[in-house]
Parts: C-alpha cells; sequence; structure tokens
C-alpha cells in the first residue's frame, strides 16, 4: 500500500533547460502552479534577500533619505528598464528596491509600459514621494512603450516631444524642477533609435533578410539616430542648467561623437575615463548573455549605450554609478533553473550632483 501510495505522488516539476525562465510564460505548461505568481508578481510571496551575492550592492542598507533630499545634492537615475513581458513582476520588484536603496530625486525611465508602471506603484514603497511624468492614457495605448520622468523636487512645467507618431513612445521628455535654494533645473530624458542586432534563429524576422538588407536597415537606423541627437541639441532649451539622459543607443565608433551645443559634457567621460561605463554587456549581464545565446547572436554585445550629459552652472557633478548589475536572488524551492535574472538587459546609471557654493561657471 505504501509503495503504491508513493508511486501516486506528483513528481517535481524541473524545466526543460535553464533559459526557459527567461521567456514568455507562455512556453510553461498550463499546470505549472507558479505560472502566475511569477508573471504578476502576485502577493503572498516573498523574495528576502532580494540580491544574490551577500554584502553586495544589494544588501547594503537604504541611505539616509535627508542625505538627498537637503538642498544641496541631488540624485538622478536613468535606466532603460526592457519592456518584454517577461517575469516582469519579478524584474520591477528588484527595480523599486534599486530605488528605494539609491534614493534619487529624479528618475527617468525608458521602454515603460502601463503594466510596468503599475508594477512599480506596487514595488516601490516611495513611489507617493514621486510627481510623475507620462504620455496621456491616449497617447499610451498608441504607443508599444514611453519614458517616464519622475521628480521629488516640485515640477513647474513639462513636455513631451516625439520622435514618430502615433507609433511609437520615443521622443523628449523635459521636466522644469526647482531645487532647495531657488535654483531651477531642467532634466530631459530621451531614447533614441534602436540598433540592429543579427538574429540566427529561425523564424526571427533578422534570419530571414539578406545581407543587403540588413545593411540597408542599419544604415536607415543610423541616419535616424542621429537625426534625434541632433532634435535633442536643438531643442533643449538655453538655461543655465540642463541635464540630458537616457538610452541613447550611441556607438561612437559608428555613429562618432554625440552632437551637442557648447558648454556640455559627459559626466562618464570626464570622473571615469579608464572605465568602459559599460550599460549593455553580454560578459556582464548574464541574462543577456543566456538570450543573446538563445537567439544564437555570434558576437559580443558591448557599449556605452546609457549615458548623461551636463550643462551646470550652478551644480557640481559629483559622482557616476553603474546600478543593477547583480542577479536577483530567487528562491530555490520556488524555481529550479540556472540562468540568472536581473532588472533589465540594461544597466542603470545614478548621477550624483551638488549645489555649489562658490558661484562658480564649471561644470565639472
Amino acid at each position: 500500500m505504501a509503495a503504491a501510495l508513493l508511486r501516486l505522488q506528483p513528481k517535481p516539476f524541473l524545466l526543460p533547460r535553464p533559459l526557459a525562465l527567461l521567456y514568455p510564460t507562455t512556453i510553461l505548461p498550463a499546470s505549472f502552479p507558479w505560472r502566475t505568481a511569477l508573471q504578476l508578481g502576485a502577493p503572498g510571496w516573498s523574495l528576502p534577500p532580494l540580491w544574490a551575492k551577500e554584502g553586495a550592492q544589494g544588501n547594503a542598507k537604504k541611505e539616509n533619505s535627508e542625505t538627498h533630499l537637503d538642498s544641496k545634492t541631488i540624485k538622478i537615475m536613468t535606466y532603460n528598464v526592457w519592456s518584454r513581458g517577461i517575469l516582469q513582476g519579478l524584474r520591477m520588484y528588484a527595480l523599486g528596491d534599486l530605488i528605494q536603496r539609491h534614493n534619487p530625486d529624479l528618475v527617468c525611465l525608458q521602454e515603460v509600459t502601463p503594466d510596468i508602471q503599475n508594477y512599480l506603484k506596487r514595488s516601490c514603497a516611495s513611489w507617493q514621494e514621486y510627481e510623475c511624468v507620462s504620455p496621456d492614457e491616449e497617447d499610451v495605448e498608441r504607443h508599444r512603450y514611453y519614458c517616464l520622468l519622475m521628480s521629488k523636487m516640485p515640477v513647474n512645467s513639462s513636455e513631451l516631444i516625439y520622435w514618430t507618431k502615433p507609433k511609437g513612445g520615443r521622443g523628449l521628455y523635459t521636466v522644469y524642477v526647482t531645487i532647495g535654494g531657488g535654483k531651477n533645473l531642467v532634466l530631459a530624458t530621451t531614447h533614441l533609435e534602436g540598433r540592429v542586432v543579427r538574429y540566427f534563429k529561425p523564424g526571427r524576422i533578422h534570419s530571414k533578410r539578406t545581407k543587403k538588407q540588413r545593411k540597408e536597415e542599419r544604415l536607415r537606423k543610423n541616419e535616424k539616430r542621429r537625426a534625434q541627437a541632433e532634435a535633442c541639441r536643438r531643442l533643449l532649451p538655453a538655461h543655465p542648467n540642463v541635464i540630458l539622459c537616457g538610452d541613447m543607443n550611441w556607438d561612437d565608433r559608428v555613429d562618432g561623437s554625440f552632437p551637442l551645443l557648447d558648454g556640455f559634457i559627459d559626466p562618464w567621460i570626464v570622473l571615469k575615463p579608464g572605465e568602459n561605463g559599460y550599460t549593455y554587456d553580454t560578459e556582464a549581464n548574464a541574462m543577456l548573455a543566456a538570450i543573446a545565446e538563445h537567439n544564437l547572436v555570434k558576437r559580443q554585445l558591448q557599449g556605452r549605450l546609457d549615458r548623461f550629459f551636463c550643462k551646470l552652472e550652478d551644480f557640481k557633478i559629483e559622482n557616476i554609478e553603474i546600478i543593477g548589475k547583480e542577479a536577483i536572488a530567487l528562491d530555490k524551492h520556488l524555481i529550479i533553473h540556472e540562468t540568472p535574472l536581473l532588472p533589465s538587459d540594461h544597466f542603470g546609471l545614478v548621477l550624483t550632483i551638488t549645489l555649489r557654493s562658490n558661484g562658480s561657471a564649471n561644470s565639472n
């Protein structure tokens, strides 16, 4: 009898391959018990500790909120959050945790969808502290994804200019905010035209195109991206304090130097000239590497796609850092897989600036 009962016990479900959970949950069988919880980040279960490496960035205590909310120190975060609906609940839980711990005063997100925005509302405890600027509901329904600006500072005005209508949510999103001490700051974020990556996986659209077609598409995208960068230069206001950030999809080897008005600097080049600053990197991002391998991408993907550009008369640039490089720690009893899960296929950036006290007009 006991032997018969043992035979009736359900066998543990094992994923057919470690990469499975990196792809849409429709590939999982309908009987998979955690399918809904994984996709929606449903309440009723927790993931502490969130980050895999003990003592890593994710285990650091939340910084004192007063440090970056005073009138002298400002933190700005930019992050392409990856619009794909792949474990969005878990990934946005991690992003909300990053926002909590770095405590930025201003946040610029790219590839946001309504679902992603709703996940962040639930996962980020400080969400209510931010004023959000995004397309209106009618525009959101037309866009595949869009940018989202979040500010703890009073927003005096905002402006959204789309690169294409009515299809895409890419464009130049600008807010005018007041900093402590009566100083004003213009913050703009954008998501420029993407790059062409050749996929060899059967069924992918790029795998069916000829070499000539891929070259023509690459040239079109490069031209479009440069035109959008030029538009940023024209549209940025003539103001003493301006910051432009976002996913530029820029490769200096192909696109040349980023076109900026006089007085703008690239904080990464100024503060960390000896470091590559890659925010899109199959070598450092194991999740991105797994996706590239799954699609049979035959080359390493590395680039400083996400950037800040600044012209600051009343502020001094103090620091810039890459964030979101640690894998999310998943409960081994909940998920059986080996491929790390990260908040996004991109890494994020956090820029720290301080209010000048000597009235100097230099920007670094």
